[in-house]
Parts: structure tokens; C-alpha cells; sequence
């Protein structure tokens, strides 16, 4: 019986993970962005920063979303295939400037990540994956078509 009890949960869970997963898809986007969009519609708030591959990627310069899940923004990446938005990259803000700039050497505070994290989760659910690679950790989800990444850079602590 307890085996039974074990898989009917798994499968509620399961369920529920496919249910976040769906809605991931179907917004397709944040804020005011949208996965899609043509490159028409952004064209005047865009800067040039890269290529790769067949995606060209902007520096979004318009007014919108000057904060995500209650944390500034530093940056928006834009990327676009084929004339079609198809990557959103959000950077937040450093809540502390470099050792070089500061005289202050960096204080681990992973809580910003964890928070943002907590605030994803109740969107899509539990984590697809994650992993811990060259001093950055990433929590992926990931739908039938849109997938959604959360990175953190560690930048490094000392005591002393």
C-alpha cells in the first residue's frame, strides 16, 4: 500500500510540475516582453551588443522594467532570430561594487538568489534542473517550448 500512496503522489507531483510548466509556455515572456515579438516593435529602444551564431543580441535602452521580482535592473539583453525576439536576459543590479572600486572585498549573500528563486518557483514550480559550474549556479525550467534560466555569479568572498 505504501508503494501505491508513494507513486500516486509522485504523480500528483508530477501533474503539478506539468501544470507550472504550461503556464511558462504559455506566457512566453516577461513584463512587457514577449517571445516572438518582432524586432520591428523594439527597434527604437535597442543598442547592439553581439552576435552568436544565427541570434543578435541588443542592450535594450527603453524605460520599462527598472526593477524585476523587487530587485534593480541593470541591464536587458534582447536577443533575436530571424527578426524574432526568442532570448530575454535580465541583469540585476551588484548590491556591491568590486574590491577595486570599493576597497571592500565581497560578501556572500546568496538570499537575493534565493529569493528570486522562491518568487520563480511559485510561478512554474520546482526547478527542472540546476547545476554549480565556475563560481556560478543556475536553476533552469524548462517547458515544451520556452525555457527559463536563474543565474548567480559568485564573485568571490574573503575573510579576514
Amino acid at each position: 500500500m505504501k508503494t501505491i500512496l508513494l507513486l500516486l503522489l509522485g504523480n500528483v507531483i508530477a501533474y503539478t510540475q506539468a501544470q507550472t510548466l504550461r503556464d511558462l509556455d504559455s506566457r512566453q515572456g516577461i513584463k512587457d516582453f514577449t517571445l516572438g515579438d518582432p524586432l520591428s516593435k523594439w527597434s527604437n529602444s535597442l543598442q547592439f551588443n553581439s552576435t552568436d551564431g544565427e541570434e543578435i543580441l541588443y542592450n535594450y535602452t527603453g524605460s520599462c522594467c527598472q526593477t524585476i521580482f523587487g530587485y534593480g535592473v541593470d541591464l536587458i539583453n534582447l536577443g533575436f532570430k530571424n527578426g524574432n525576439l526568442s532570448t530575454i536576459i535580465f541583469y540585476t543590479e551588484n548590491f556591491q561594487k568590486p574590491f577595486e572600486r570599493s576597497g571592500k572585498y565581497t560578501q556572500w549573500r546568496s538570499t537575493d538568489f534565493e529569493n528570486i528563486n522562491s518568487q520563480i518557483k511559485r510561478l512554474f514550480g520546482e526547478e527542472s534542473d540546476w547545476k554549480e559550474k565556475d563560481g556560478r549556479v543556475y536553476f533552469a525550467w524548462y517547458g515544451k517550448k520556452v525555457s527559463l534560466v536563474s543565474t548567480y555569479i559568485y564573485s568571490g568572498a574573503k575573510s579576514g
